[in-house]
């Protein structure tokens, strides 16, 4: 299978569910994950083949390419202002949204994504 192909992945930072989802409450705990969690994720990554992307080129590419897909935010979800390439995986996105929609009717709140893909040389 080429560089760009359908197996190709997209490393998204912290995986979603261990960095990247806060309450938007401005007391928000971290949700930053450990030294573990991070070398497991990285072998989870490389397992599926992953891409690791080296800069904005990079993430441009794989957008241009559909291998990411933009995430713009919805009733139930926000991007936060820092979040660098507001870019996922199709499945990502999904994932987001139906996430999105049960944390508000769970907790009234709108759920705020904090990390999406982010390049190596921005890590």
């Amino acid at each position: 299978m080429g560089r760009y192909g359908t197996r190709a992945g997209v490393l998204v930072c912290g995986a979603l569910l261990a960095a990247g989802l806060a309450p938007s409450s401005s007391a928000a705990q971290s949700l930053r994950g450990s030294s573990r969690s991070l070398t497991a994720q990285n072998a989870q990554a490389r397992a599926h083949d992953f891409t690791y992307l080296r800069d904005a080129a990079h993430v441009r590419r794989f957008v241009e390419l559909g291998y990411l897909v933009p995430l713009y935010g919805n009733r139930d979800y926000d991007i936060d202002d820092e979040v660098s390439f507001p870019y996922a995986r199709p499945q990502v996105r999904t994932f987001v949204e139906r996430l999105a929609g049960q944390y508000r009717r769970a907790c009234g709140e709108v759920m705020v994504v904090t990390s999406l893909t982010r390049a190596l040389n921005r890590q």
